[in-house]
Formats: C-alpha cells, structure tokens, sequence
C-alpha cells in the first residue's frame, strides 16, 4: 500500500481528534502560532511526533494563508460614524453603529460622559442593541478615548 503525505497526515489528525484537540490543520496552525513556544512542547502536549505537526502545521499554514487572501471585508471606522445631538443635552454628541456579527457600539461625547469635557469619547459594546458588558473588550464602558482608540475598539467589536 502506498501512502502519500495526505493519507499520512489524514492519519494524524485523525488521531487529533479522538483527544478533544483542534480538528484541522488551520487551527492546529493557530495555535502553535498563538499559544506555543516551540514545536517540541506543542508536539508533546499533542503526543505527536515533531516531524508530523511540522507537516500539520506546514498545511495550516497554506490553508490560513489561502484564507487570508481573500479580498477583507470593510470594515467601520470612526469616520463611519453619524453622531446626532443626545437627548439629555443637544450639545453632547452620541452615535450608534451596528455590525454584521450582531454587535455594535454606543460612542458618546457629552458633558457627563468619562472624558466628555475634555472632547474625548466614551464607548460602551452593544450586542443585538443592548448593552453587552460580558466580551473579552470590556465588562464595563470605556472611557477617556481619543478617536485612534475608538477605531481599534471599533475593529476589536467587528471581529467577535
């Protein structure tokens, strides 16, 4: 019988998933790259030799890599944003904006938000329209925010 290197690797995972572990190459590759050091500490938490999650991860990564390359979705930044007078106070600003995945986000700038006086935003994470406080984002609203830290926090709430 013969055995080329996707049967072989096939074989692998299979092994792979008989143990609670990721069950495709890509996420075998995510996280060797997020959560290991060394090949050698992964491989023996896998109980895998090194020279088969080397081609795990070898495949993982054209696989991430192929993903990758397709076109980004665009995504919403500050300059997204419509900010309309808030009702307790029209010369405080306040916005809403929505996202795909069912999140959103709330981003005030009044005289009673944390940083308000000083022209700066707070922000607080919506899911399905309501206050959502349960993310790793925030268990709370942010506060003090200048509009560079309301575009990475935009960008974090778009990749839930």
């Amino acid at each position: 019988m013969i055995i080329n290197k996707q049967t072989l690797t096939l074989k692998i995972m299979n092994k792979l998933t008989k143990t609670n572990t990721p069950k495709n190459c890509t996420e075998m590759y995510l996280e060797y790259v997020n959560d290991w050091l060394t090949l050698e500490s992964m491989a023996e938490y896998h109980n895998l030799e090194i020279k088969d999650l080397e081609r795990i991860i070898e495949i993982g990564k054209k696989e991430h890599n192929t993903k990758s390359n397709t076109p980004p979705k665009i995504m919403k930044t500050f300059k997204d944003l419509k900010f309309n007078p808030h009702p307790n106070d029209l010369e405080d600003a306040h916005a809403i904006i929505e996202f795909d995945n069912g999140y959103g986000a709330s981003i005030l700038c009044a005289s009673f938000s944390y940083g308000g006086k000083n022209g700066l935003y707070e922000l607080a994470v919506l899911k399905d329209g309501d206050l959502c406080y349960t993310t790793h984002i925030t268990n709370d609203v942010l506060g003090w925010l200048n509009e560079d830290d309301v575009n990475e926090i935009l960008l974090q709430i778009q990749n839930l």
